[in-house]
């Protein structure tokens, strides 16, 4: 890989050998060169307000390699786990939602700490609960700030979390990338030491980035990592994104330590689900489904094969269209 910023002397990633050099970013092909710009940019780039990034990775983060002889219990999670971004109006039939997944953009700070979230929400007093940090980066930058109090709240709700989803774009520096992947294993250890279970996530850009991830699950003893396949769309030249980041899941599931769970974040079509399932290679597999709530607050419903379509709830509730597309995505995973 070429190294093409010119810093590799000083730069810690290359010191800690958790870089192999730098692929090249959308930086480079905007003329851009250091100097009273660089605090407009929103790059996290080795230029980054001077010497910043590197007090940051020294100071704030401990170095880019990721945190040693920490020890995270994960949650033992379904093979299904609807998300909810907004409270029912409804009470959820019984059994039907043992887990859900909160949106950390919608379930704010102060309910939690106000440990009223169940009931703010209306689900069942017995209803397990995971916080989904898979949202906007502003979300996460809040998080990061406030921590500590989310950590705490998590602790006493006896919640379980999934580890912060930072952004690791495709024409971000690679130091981005690193400073990134740190920032969420940091916040991972720091809410398994504070007893939270802890589902990690493995962002990636680089072969290498999985294999990091792999490593510290297995010192770690996690019991769970998440792989997203949110960021695919048309937009995003989808067919090749997807590719990609299948092949980027099988090859973590390769790796893992046996009996590990993969959860799979955003998928949501039978063709997609049966793809993971066989990439899976076997390995127990949990899917964080967004879909089901979100088809049905805009009055639609899953197709009866499981994906988001546009079939109308005739008429049903919102929360009803809901429940029926948690059975449905159920179905899709236990075909008949």
């Amino acid at each position: 890989m070429s190294l093409r910023c010119g810093n590799c002397r000083r730069c810690p990633a290359r010191l800690e050998g958790v870089c192999s050099g730098c692929p090249g970013c959308a930086r480079l092909f905007r003329a851009c060169r250091p100097g009273p710009d660089c605090r407009r940019c929103g790059m996290v780039c080795p230029d980054w307000h001077g010497d910043g990034v590197w007090a940051h990775v020294r100071w704030n983060l401990g170095g880019l390699s990721f945190p040693r002889g920490v020890r995270i219990r994960s949650p033992e999670l379904p093979p299904h786990v609807p998300m909810v971004s907004g409270p029912l109006r409804l009470a959820a039939p019984e059994g039907l939602l043992p887990w859900v997944a909160l949106h950390a953009g919608k379930a704010g700070l102060r309910t939690w700490e106000a440990g009223s979230v169940r009931e703010r929400y209306r689900l069942a007093p017995g209803t397990r609960l995971i916080l989904s940090f898979f949202v906007r980066d502003s979300t996460l930058r809040r998080f990061w700030r406030e921590r500590p109090r989310w950590v705490a709240a998590l602790a006493r709700e006896g919640a379980a979390a999934f580890a912060p989803n930072f952004s690791v774009w495709e024409d971000a520096p690679r130091v981005e990338h690193l400073v990134s992947m740190k920032m969420s294993a940091l916040c991972a250890a720091e809410l398994a030491a504070a007893g939270v279970p802890v589902v990690l996530d493995a962002s990636w850009r680089e072969k290498e980035d999985l294999d990091r991830w792999a490593e510290f699950a297995a010192e770690a003893g996690a019991g769970a990592v998440a792989f997203s396949f949110q960021n695919l769309g048309a937009e995003l030249k989808g067919l090749d994104a997807w590719k990609e980041d299948l092949a980027g899941f099988r090859y973590l599931c390769g790796i893992l330590p046996g009996g590990v769970r993969a959860v799979a974040v955003g998928a949501a079509s039978p063709p997609k689900v049966r793809e993971i399932l066989a990439a899976a290679g076997g390995r127990p597999v949990s899917f964080l489904d967004p879909s089901s709530f979100v088809t049905a607050r805009r009055g639609g419903m899953l197709l009866r094969e499981g994906r988001p379509g546009k079939e109308s709830g005739r008429g049903m509730a919102l929360d009803e269209a809901f429940f029926e597309n948690v059975r449905r995505f159920r179905r899709m995973l236990n075909p008949p």
